[in-house]
């Protein structure tokens, strides 16, 4: 029997002993709906669509009710909290034994307060019970002292679950502030179980914990008929057991909330299947990367010309985690996978990733070419529309890597001395366009820029920076941007504006566009 076989049927007895004996099992995400999911991109309106598997649409209730945010990683839609009267009414959701809890959040450190924010919360009004997930703070005594203060810090991620009327089940929190303005992925799961460390909580990184907790029973309070709510506690408990009115708001972002009625088991602590594949093509090549996959002695990089396969096997005994495909033909759309080799044994397939090598564009034959200037290690944000998104539906490429890269979203980051040429070009090749880009040791104390703020400022030259060459430098509206007789851009007000250089006998030497934002 092949070795592939004798595994699956470990996994199937291993699987029926721990019902047998453990009486909890946990469920691999990729194995598993959710029983609720909120990700606010079919929503409308007020209506806050669930997809999961038990639908129960929500309500978008406050200031913000009707507006929706950029997403999670730049997709999709993502709801914003002012802390003040922005929140979701989702309903009686929560299991009462073993579940996990996955969302994605984003706040920014200069909200932070000394009280508590609630981003998930079902506490009923008058007594310490329920569930509660949000911003902690050293100064949480929002029980009237009735009750010793947990040990949230101020910043962190906690979380505290009831057993009972002010019995407390667990708590746990972030070792660490998540208010920096970034986002990020929250997993929360428990086995339902009172085993050392059931209670465990991820932060971005799903391969290991950030913290575990111990429960103190193996049933949480769901309270009856009190809704889960997103953004807010529905009231404050004090002596005497009437509601204050503080509702300890959530001010910052929250996207794709996900409840379990399991355990579940994040995907890349528990295959053997790589994540995260990307794809970006180039000029005859489509350049790949992907996360390691622990005790992974290889990988097997597969292509389609069809979306979903069926795939041709294009390299094999890949010891690194980037891959190089130039057998490929400018125009062309090329689907990809990548799997691993673990023991011997090829993992199942990962993402599917698509790209579509772009020849480099070749610009105009002149030495005098109007040009940006960076410092060695200097980074500069390029963009093609007012949305930078956008960007990241383009091709980028750069004439000379040595000199300076450019990312997938048009960030250039120079590296040496010397020149290159950025391209940027749409998918089907409709659009394409280029900027000259000079890297030196020392560009004096100007910071430059194409997509620049009002305030701030760029410089362009049209020489090896040793200012030699004569030229008239002109702004197309001086009300968005000013340029002086050296070619010092400065941001006015929000605008598109056209600098133009000519030469000493009126002829035009180059043109490039500054747009201003606030």
């Amino acid at each position: 029997m092949k070795k592939k076989s004798l595994l699956k049927i470990a996994a199937v007895i291993y699987l029926m002993v721990s019902v047998l004996f453990f009486g909890q099992i946990s469920a691999f995400a990729d194995e598993i709906k959710p029983i609720h999911e909120y990700n606010f991109d079919s929503d409308i309106r007020t209506i806050v669509v669930d997809t999961g598997s038990q639908v129960k649409d929500a309500t978008s209730i406050g200031k913000n009710h009707e507006t929706f945010f950029t997403g999670y990683d730049g997709k999709g839609k993502a709801r914003y909290f002012n802390g003040t009267d922005d929140h979701l009414v989702l309903g009686n959701l929560l299991p009462v034994g073993a579940k996990s809890i996955r969302f994605k959040m984003k706040k920014d450190a200069s909200t932070v307060s000394d009280k508590l924010e609630a981003i998930l919360s079902n506490n009923s009004n008058n007594v310490v019970s329920g569930y509660f997930i949000g911003i902690g703070s050293e100064m949480l005594n929002h029980r009237g002292g009735k009750f010793p203060d947990l040990t949230a810090r101020m910043g962190t991620l906690y979380i505290a679950s009831y057993y009972s009327d002010s019995a407390l089940n667990y708590e746990i929190q972030t070792p660490e502030s998540v208010c920096d303005g970034k986002w990020h992925d929250i997993l929360l799961t428990w086995d339902g179980t009172t085993n050392t460390n059931s209670v465990k909580l991820y932060l971005d990184d799903m391969t290991t914990p950030v913290a575990q907790a111990t429960a103190a029973y193996t049933t949480d309070r769901n309270i009856y008929g009190t809704s889960l709510l997103a953004g807010q506690v529905p009231g404050q408990f004090v002596e005497g057991g009437y509601d204050t009115g503080e509702k300890f708001w959530y001010n910052g972002y929250l996207d794709d909330i996900q409840i379990y009625d399991s355990a579940i088991i994040p995907e890349a602590s528990n295959s053997d299947t790589p994540s995260n594949l990307k794809a970006v093509g180039g000029d005859s090549k489509v350049d790949l990367s992907w996360n390691t996959v622990t005790d992974a002695t290889s990988y097997n990089l597969k292509r389609s010309t069809t979306a979903g396969g069926p795939y041709t096997t294009i390299a094999t005994g890949v010891t690194g985690t980037s891959y190089t495909d130039k057998d490929v033909k400018n125009g062309t759309t090329y689907y990809y996978v990548v799997s691993s080799i673990v023991s011997g044994i090829e993992s199942t397939n990962s993402n599917e990733v698509s790209a579509k090598p772009i020849a480099a564009q070749t610009p105009p034959a002149t030495d005098a070419k109007l040009k940006v200037v960076l410092e060695v290690y200097e980074a500069l944000q390029l963009s093609v529309d007012n949305d930078l998104d956008v960007n990241t539906e383009m091709a980028w490429t750069s004439s000379d890597e040595t000199v300076a890269t450019v990312n997938g979203k048009g960030v250039v980051t120079a590296l040496a001395p010397g020149n290159t040429v950025i391209t940027v070009k749409s998918a089907d090749g409709s659009y394409t366009d280029y900027i000259n880009v000079l890297v030196v040791e020392d560009a004096g104390d100007y910071r430059l820029a194409i997509d620049l703020k009002v305030g701030q400022s760029s410089r362009l030259t049209i020489d090896d920076f040793t200012n030699t060459a004569n030229a008239t430098w002109t702004s197309m509206d001086s009300s968005v941007a000013e340029v002086s007789g050296k070619g010092k851009v400065t941001a006015m007000s929000k605008g598109l504006a056209l600098i133009t250089a000519k030469d000493e006998e009126g002829n035009i030497i180059g043109r490039v566009y500054v747009r201003v934002r606030d």
